[in-house]
Parts: structure tokens; C-alpha cells; sequence
């Protein structure tokens, strides 16, 4: 793997080079090409071999004219005149530099001397331009051959780096391809990692859950317990129906913290990679005014002399009735915390279309309104908690609590004096009959099949 991971950056570098040599030399033909173009644009060839042609034909000329007795002297100067000018053409300009560069340019200067000189051997001169015409013509050949090579050349090497440009992008293009598929397998396993991490997350939440549920909950029992230990230890000589009163309530609060543990151990013994280990629901019928009574009694002395005013609708149904007591015990204990000596606590009971709600209101000093969207925060308390025992874990252990059931605790937000919380759970709307006293006693469990039934009126 290490190897494999060294090479590749290799043959990145080595194809990354390959490109680059081959763009120089595609650049290189380039410029040649332009070279190219700038020498075939210079007019050399033609222009002198016409000039030498015509300059041999008017030296002909010229000896016809004077070896013959009907040729006037004008026209002899006339055939002359035109001979220099032929001559002139090879001095001046481009054609003179193709002379320079053929190396035939003393000739050329000679022969115009000698044209103005007297007594001129025009048979010599003619013989003289044919030499030179022959020498540029094999220079015109030779340059001609060199342009065809350079052309040659120049193709070539266009063609090879265009051949090699290619062959590179083939080369990149198989590298983006299995780069773009190890891109797509680190993808793969990135998220394969981040799932494992949030369910790790997950899990983390659900014993943080556990640990706060159960440094929370037990506080209630063990209070009650404490309470009435104390109470008979101060009265030693009690009634004895007192006392055995306080001995049911303490084997209540214990019966209570073994129901509470034995939850907890089942849930964890549960499958906690699919997230059910504390949310396996245990939904029995009852009636919901009883579970009001088993939260007031799990507060016992807790609540003193608090007075409780009950109202709403009478409701028969199914819920976790375990889950729905603690919740209303934060509630109602929250409520009693907060409020004033004197004035009662509230608890109402409605059903709203397909929910029930259960609203449990004080007449203390309200939430501030900064507080209130952190409320459900765990361990926030907001500002008018004073020096009130808590951790501000039983809000957010209420909620929990609901959501687990389909339900939710909720801040109420009216203009009503003090603070309501109302826990909502789903309502199917179905209404039964009330059943008889000696049914609320013993509730039968319900089968949960499909989670369990709404709470019904």
C-alpha cells in the first residue's frame, strides 16, 4: 500500500514533465513555422531569375543590333539602356541581398562597370549572365530543398507533440479516473466513519441519559425514605398506625427505586445499537387521575401543606405509567419549589382533538422571558431559581421522558399569573366508558405491539 501510494505521485510528476517537454516542443514548431512564413513571404527567386533572363535577352539583343547594317543608333541605345536597368535591378533592394547571400555580387558589380564602360564585349557579358543565372538558379534549388526540409521538419515536430500531448492527457485522464474513484472510496469510508461516530454519539447520549436519569429520579424516593425514617425516629412513641403508615411509605419509595432500577437494567440489556436501549415503552390501562395520585403520593412530605387543585377531564387509558409518575413528579415538584406559602398548585387535565394535555401551573414569579428559550437546557437554571435545591436536570428528564411516549412537555405561553408546563401525549379521540372503581385498582398491562395506545376519554 505504502508503495503503491509512492509511485503514484511519480507518475504524476513524470507525465506533468512529459506535458511540459512536449509543449516546448510544440512551442518551439511554432516559431519555426513563423519563420517559415517570413522567409516564403520574400520574393527571391523568381524576381531574379526573371531579371537575369531578360538581361541575357537584351545582351543578344543588343549583339544582333550591332552586327547588323538596319538597326539605328537609337535603337541600340534604347536596347542598352534597358540592358543597364536589367542590370540595376540586381543592385537594389531584396533582390541585391539574395546576390550578397549566393556570393555572385562582384560579378554583378562588374558586369554594370563594364556596361559603362566603352568598346563593351556584349557576347562576354551574355555569357557572363548566363554563368550567373545558372549559379542563382542552383542557389534558388538549394534554398528551395532547405524550406522543404524546414517544412518537414516542422510538421514533425508538430506532429509529435501533438502525439505526445495525447498520449500525456491519456495518461492524466486514467489518473483523474482512479483518482476520482479513491475520492469516491474515501467518501465511502468518511461517512461510513461518521455514522460510526454518531452512533457512537448516540450511545454516549443514552448512558449520559441514564446517569441523569438516575442521579435524578432516585432523589424522590430516597427523600421520601429519609423523611419518614426521620419522622419515626422522632417519634418513638408513635402510633402504631402512623407508624405503620410510614413503613408502607417507605416500602413504596423502595418498591418504587427497585421498579425505577429494574427499567433501567432492561433497557441496557436491550439493543443499544439501534437506539431502544432506555426507550422501550411499558404501556399498562389506567386511569389518569390515579397517576396523579401515585405523583402526589411519591412527593409525601415533600409537598407539606401545599394545596393541590385537581380539574379536567376524567381519561381512561393506555401510557408507560412508570414514565408518565415521574414526569408528573418533576412537575409537580418544580411547581411546589417555585411557588409561594399559601397559594395552590394546579393541575388540569384536557383532552385537545388527538392530544392530552396535562398542564400543571404555579403562582410563583414566572420564568423570565430571557430564560425561557433555555428552559429545556440541561443543568440551566434561569435567574429566579435563587437558592433553590436543584440541578436544572428535571425539565429536560420530563421531556425526555414524553418524547419517548410520542409526547412532549412544553412551556405554556399565556398571560396567566405564575408558570405552566403541560405535558402532551398522542389521544386517538376514542371514547369508552368509565370503568368501575374495582378496575382502577388492578389495571391489566396492555400488549404493545404497536407501541402502545393513545390515552383515551
Amino acid at each position: 500500500m505504502r508503495t503503491g501510494l509512492i509511485k503514484k505521485p511519480r507518475l504524476r510528476h513524470f507525465t506533468l514533465l512529459v506535458v511540459c517537454v512536449f509543449v516546448l516542443m510544440l512551442g518551439h514548431a511554432l516559431y519555426e513555422l513563423t519563420e517559415l512564413r517570413s522567409d516564403l513571404g520574400r520574393d527571391r527567386g523568381e524576381s531574379l531569375a526573371w531579371a537575369l533572363s531578360q538581361s541575357s535577352y537584351q545582351a543578344g539583343r543588343l549583339l544582333q543590333a550591332l552586327d547588323g547594317e538596319q538597326s539605328s543608333a537609337e535603337d541600340i541605345e534604347r536596347l542598352r539602356r534597358t540592358l543597364v536597368a536589367d542590370v540595376r535591378l540586381l543592385t537594389q533592394g531584396r533582390p541585391s541581398a539574395f546576390v550578397r547571400q549566393v556570393g555572385v555580387w562582384p560579378d554583378v558589380r562588374r558586369v554594370q562597370a563594364a556596361l559603362e564602360a566603352e568598346g563593351v564585349d556584349y557576347l562576354a557579358l551574355q555569357r557572363e549572365f548566363q554563368r550567373i543565372g545558372g549559379l542563382i538558379m542552383v542557389a534558388e534549388r538549394n534554398a528551395h530543398e532547405r524550406q522543404r526540409d524546414s517544412r518537414r521538419r516542422v510538421v514533425m515536430q508538430i506532429m509529435m507533440a501533438c502525439l505526445g500531448m495525447l498520449m500525456a492527457g491519456a495518461v492524466l485522464c486514467g489518473q483523474l479516473r482512479t483518482a476520482r474513484r479513491e475520492i469516491s472510496c474515501q467518501q465511502g469510508q468518511a461517512l461510513a466513519l461518521q455514522q460510526m461516530l454518531q452512533r457512537e454519539r448516540c450511545a454516549r447520549l443514552r448512558y449520559r441519559d441514564v446517569v441523569s436519569l438516575m442521579t435524578h429520579q432516585l432523589r424522590t424516593p430516597l427523600a421520601v425514605i429519609d423523611s419518614s425514617a426521620q419522622r419515626l425516629r422522632r417519634r418513638s412513641s408513635a402510633d402504631p398506625q402512623d407508624i405503620e403508615q410510614r413503613s408502607q411509605r417507605i416500602r413504596t419509595a423502595v418498591a418504587q427505586l427497585n421498579r425505577l432500577i429494574e427499567r433501567v437494567l432492561d433497557g441496557l440489556r436491550g439493543d443499544e445499537g439501534e437506539g431502544t436501549a432506555m426507550r422501550a415503552l411499558c404501556p399498562v390501562r389506567c386511569h389518569w387521575h390515579e397517576v396523579i395520585d401515585e405523583a402526589l403520593e411519591r412527593l409525601g412530605d415533600t409537598l407539606g401543606r401545599r394545596q393541590i387543585e385537581r380539574h379536567g377531564d376524567d381519561v381512561w387509558g393506555s401510557c408507560d405509567r412508570m414514565w408518565c409518575v415521574e414526569i408528573l413528579v418533576n412537575l409537580i415538584a418544580n411547581a411546589h419549589k417555585y411557588s409561594p406559602e399559601g397559594l395552590p398548585v394546579q393541575v388540569i387535565t384536557e383532552i385537545e382533538g388527538q392530544v392530552l394535555r396535562c398542564t400543571v401551573r404555579d403562582f410563583g414569579q414566572g420564568i423570565a422571558p430571557e430564560d425561557r428559550r433555555r428552559i429545556f437546557e440541561r443543568f440551566y437554571r434561569g435567574e429566579h431559581a435563587g437558592r433553590s435545591a436543584g440541578l436544572g436536570l428535571g425539565l429536560p428528564i420530563a421531556r425526555m421522558l414524553a418524547q419517548w411516549q410520542g409526547g412532549d412537555v412544553c412551556l405554556v405561553e399565556d398571560d396567566e399569573p405564575g408558570t405552566a408546563f403541560s405535558l402532551l401525549l398522542p389521544f386517538a379521540g376514542r371514547a369508552v366508558q368509565r370503568e368501575p372503581a374495582a378496575s382502577r385498582l388492578e389495571p391489566d398491562r396492555v400488549p404493545a405491539a404497536e407501541g402502545h395506545e393513545p390515552l383515551v376519554r
